[in-house]
């Protein structure tokens, strides 16, 4: 399928980077155990995906002392490694099951082409990584309930971004 071209691949690079940190990834208490050891002092993020919300995400995260970005994966292997060298970030990849073999990745974020959305929450939560994913998590509210079903009998908390609700237009519009 198409989604495999997305979860099989490369991964190059490896180790901790002090670069890009993910904002908080929730207040719920559930979510909290998922957090790393206190004495590591920060959340090791992997972003899936290389395009502009990637981006916005991965400032938040080098915005944020309590995160760093670890890993970055994206089918093409030069956007993938591109990317990481851009955030300051050594390891990269192709293949998001990989990703999340990394011990250095706690979450992730998924920014890929929203087709590939569902599929990499299903391989993160497989591999009891917390998840934030871009809208829309799957194309219809069955596959939605399906992936966060899946993610619940994981144990791993998947939150779903709407940042157009925060946007002062958005707000101008529903005034």
């Amino acid at each position: 399928s198409s989604a495999s071209v997305v979860l099989a691949g490369e991964v190059h690079g490896g180790g901790l980077s002090h670069g890009p940190s993910l904002p908080s990834l929730s207040a719920a208490d559930e979510t909290v155990k998922h957090l790393p050891p206190k004495d590591k002092g920060f959340v090791g993020v992997c972003i899936a995906g290389t395009g502009h919300a990637a981006t916005v995400h991965a400032r938040a995260v080098a915005g944020n002392r309590r995160a760093r970005l670890v890993h970055v994966v994206d089918v093409l292997p030069e956007r993938a490694k591109a990317f990481a060298e851009a955030f300051g970030c050594a390891a990269w990849s192709t293949d998001a099951g990989a990703a999340c073999q990394d011990p250095a990745v706690d979450a992730l974020i998924v920014c890929t082409p929203a087709r590939y959305h569902a599929a990499v929450c299903k391989v993160a939560a497989e591999y009891a990584k917390p998840i934030f994913c871009e809208k829309p998590v799957a194309p219809s509210t069955h596959d939605l309930i399906k992936v966060y079903k899946h993610a619940e009998g994981c144990g791993v908390p998947l939150l779903c971004g709407f940042h157009r609700g925060y946007q002062p237009e958005v707000h101008a519009l529903l005034a």
